[in-house]
């Protein structure tokens, strides 16, 4: 793929900022719930690999699309594990949109921390990398819940007896019910 060739402003002209707001938080819900299917099958994993610049929008992917996970069944990792299915996703953006971003970053104190000696010097080593973060969010969601889907996670069988365990409850339960609190 050539970077040169790919517009970094691009966004599908049939999709509204607030229609992609709406279609985001649909498919946060739906990664949730695929990654914790995921998580409970104990049998693949996903590593997702954001790779781009200073101010391409890794923060903002991670805040906006995968934060919305449960880290609880997250975990960074070095390597992949067998059958680990790999999703990684280059953030372009312009020189234009890195400068702004640059300049937001030497405006706020809070963010100067961010600012690094090469920050400038990695500029002129390309011509453009999205600028449009919501379109950004969108698509990185899309992509993780499609393929997410298409691998058909099935929960695990239970290693209990749950007619065992359901009679343990109810006769709790009958005990708790008859018991004043």
């Amino acid at each position: 793929m050539k970077l040169h060739t790919i517009d970094p402003g691009y966004v599908d002209p049939d999709v509204s900022e607030q229609d992609a707001l709406a279609h985001l938080k649909k498919l946060c819900k739906k990664l949730r719930k695929l990654q914790a299917a995921l998580y409970s099958e104990k049998q693949r994993s996903v590593l997702i690999v954001l790779q781009a610049l200073d101010t391409g929008g890794k923060d903002g992917v991670i805040n906006h699309v995968l934060g919305t996970m449960n880290p609880l069944g997250c975990r960074p990792n070095g390597q992949t594990d067998n059958d680990t299915h790999v999703l990684e996703f280059f953030l372009h953006v312009s020189k234009e949109e890195q400068l702004r971003r640059f300049e937001r970053r030497l405006d706020d104190p809070k963010r100067h921390w961010k600012i690094s000696d090469a920050d400038y010097k990695e500029r002129k080593f390309w011509d453009a990398y999205t600028d449009c973060k919501w379109f950004r969010n969108l698509a990185v969601a899309q992509i993780v819940v499609d393929h997410l889907e298409k691998l058909q996670i099935q929960p695990p069988q239970p290693t209990v007896d749950l007619g065992a365990i359901r009679r343990e409850y109810e006769q709790a339960a009958a005990e708790a019910a008859g018991k004043p609190r």
